[in-house]
């Protein structure tokens, strides 16, 4: 009761103001039409007038010139007052129509704001737009596209260009692995080979081979994330029931992977719970790893995760130890003294870094880029070398390692 009679209260104030206005209105528009002013055109003439005097009294237009212009001006005065004369002048409204409208604005607050209630609203109700979309989140989670489906619509991102001679020793690998189906080895390589070349689908159908012969208790954690990063880039960043089972069963191993808890919670966001993202994500803010390929999008979408689900939080700055892409577009315009300069200064951050232990895969692959840019030869391929050793266990991290060897010159596309 006290609820609707608040409302009533609020229309009814509403409703004052706007029968005052009009009141207002109507004893403004009552007032005579002599008390108006000239027209700006009227008063435009006017002070031409006045200017002609002034430069005619400070002898700068002679008097035979001022004549002239002073007839052209008089005359172009009569006829701006004859127009703002003959204006037309809106009658103002009877009182009775005045209260007419009123009235009826007052019946539209009322009967307009009472059905819009009527239909969205309901004192005492349950939240019943929240728990409409919690169920359709959950259909749309429910019938989500299938890997295969997923990347049947994604883009083609295979690379065009590769020789001869590499095309040649990845279809000789391909045969040889038709022919020796449990070559865990073989299979481990065409599954990095295909997915350097953005052959997603076959990458994923090689990685899920190496899956296989190492059976589901056996396998690493390390060729789940492979798999599952291989099934995300092949849908084009869509997070397939299958690719979350797998990222399912590296949080089940590693509950703190924040790679696995980045693409779940991207898998929330995409089927319309993004309080539950946020759950997911807001502890990567502090732990993140600057360098790895999710971060951007982890910090580019969570103001808007936030924002959705209800949260008021502006994430931290990340600081890399390589260098960003705004230093590196701010890099192509510099001279060269400053562009040397400003790499040898990252270069000696990374090396600090990577002498102490701390280096990612990442930032070894840039350390090699910087050093090779510098004219450094020797000491890029030393520390290429060094790198490859260093992560030898790490697939994933080999395979960034490896890239940075093909781009330097230290490497072919394929190996036998």
């Amino acid at each position: 009761m006290w609820f609707y009679l608040t409302i009533a209260v609020i229309a009814g104030v509403c409703a004052t103001f706007v029968i005052l206005n009009l009141m207002k209105r109507e004893g403004r528009d009552a007032a005579p039409d002599a008390a108006k002013p000239p027209s700006e055109e009227v008063m435009f003439y006017q002070r031409q007038l006045a200017d002609i005097d002034r430069d005619v009294a400070s002898g700068t237009l002679a008097e035979e010139d001022a004549t002239r212009t002073r007839t052209e001006v008089s005359r172009r005065l009569l006829e701006a007052d004859k127009r703002a004369q003959n204006a037309p002048v809106l009658a103002h409204a009877p009182k009775g129509a005045s209260y007419a409208v009123a009235a009826l604005i007052v019946a539209l607050l009322f009967g307009v704001g009472g059905y819009i209630y009527a239909e969205l609203g309901g004192a005492g109700r349950a939240d019943e737009p929240l728990a409409e979309r919690f169920a359709e989140a959950n259909e749309a989670y429910e019938n989500r596209m299938s890997q295969r489906e997923a990347e049947a619509l994604a883009p083609d991102r295979s690379v065009k260009n590769i020789s001869d001679a590499d095309l040649d020793l990845l279809n000789k690998l391909r045969t040889a692995l038709e022919q020796r189906p449990t070559d865990e080895v073989g299979h481990r390589l065409l599954a990095k080979q295909e997915a350097q070349l953005g052959n997603y689908t076959a990458a994923r159908s090689a990685q899920t081979r190496v899956v296989e012969l190492m059976g589901a208790e056996k396998v690493d954690t390390n060729d789940l994330i492979l798999l599952a990063r291989i099934m995300v880039y092949g849908a084009n960043g869509f997070v397939s029931p299958e690719a979350e089972a797998l990222w399912g069963e590296v949080m089940r191993r590693e509950p703190q992977n924040a790679e696995a808890r980045f693409y779940m919670g991207l898998m929330l966001a995409q089927t319309g719970r993004p309080d539950a993202t946020y759950a997911f994500w807001e502890p990567l803010l502090e732990r993140a790893d600057p360098n790895a390929p999710w971060t951007d999008l982890l910090f580019a979408q969570f103001p808007d995760v936030a924002y959705f689900a209800g949260k008021d939080y502006t994430p931290p700055t990340v600081q890399t130890a390589g260098p960003t892409a705004q230093q590196m577009r701010d890099a192509g315009s510099m001279s060269e003294e400053d562009r040397q300069e400003m790499i040898l200064g990252m270069v000696e951050n990374l090396k600090g870094k990577l002498e102490s232990g701390d280096g990612t895969a990442r930032e070894w692959a840039q350390y090699i880029r910087a050093n090779s840019v510098l004219g450094k030869n020797d000491v890029a391929k030393q520390a290429y070398d060094t790198a490859k050793a260093t992560f030898a266990d790490s697939p994933e991290d080999a395979q960034v390692i490896f890239q940075s060897g093909i781009e330097e010159g230290y490497e072919v596309g394929v190996t036998e």
